[in-house]
Order: C-alpha cells, then sequence, then structure tokens
C-alpha cells in the first residue's frame, strides 16, 4: 500500500513493524495513540525508523454555572513516517 493509518492497537510493537514493512517505497504511516504503552511503542518504532512525533491536544468549550471554560480532551500522540524509496 502507498498510505497505513493505524488508529488502534498501536502498543502492538509488531503489528506497527509489519505495517511499516507492507509499506510500498515513498510510502507514508500515520499512527494515533493515547496509551503511555502505545506512546512507548511509537517511541521505540522511531528510533528504529525515524520519523516525527506530534502531540495534538484539544480543548471542547463547556459550561460551568453560569460561565464557560475549555475542558481538555485527552491528547493524542501521532506518529508520521515516511519509506524512502
Amino acid at each position: 500500500p502507498d498510505a497505513i493509518f493505524i488508529g488502534g492497537g498501536a502498543s502492538d510493537i509488531s503489528l506497527l513493524r509489519s505495517a511499516w514493512k507492507a509499506l510500498g517505497p515513498k510510502g507514508r504511516i500515520v499512527i494515533n495513540a493515547v496509551s503511555i504503552e502505545a506512546e512507548q511503542s511509537l517511541l521505540a518504532l522511531r528510533e528504529e525508523i525515524g520519523g516525527q512525533l506530534s502531540c495534538i491536544s484539544i480543548k471542547r468549550a463547556t459550561p460551568i454555572g453560569t460561565f464557560s471554560a475549555l475542558k481538555p480532551m485527552l491528547s493524542v500522540t501521532q506518529f508520521v513516517g515516511i519509506k524512502p524509496s
């Protein structure tokens, strides 16, 4: 494949390695993680193949009495890797 997206199960490093191996030349892999265990797998994968890690945080406005506050949602750690040709 030219592109692979993994949005769950990222704590399984063998799954991530298999996906990377299956990826075609110049292909892109994007993996999202929210758990510490999945983040550890992303760090290990980055050490093996390179790539970029980003942390995405979103806050939503929620009512607090007569006021509103921005309540944080779970942060998402995202790995992006591009396979060389």
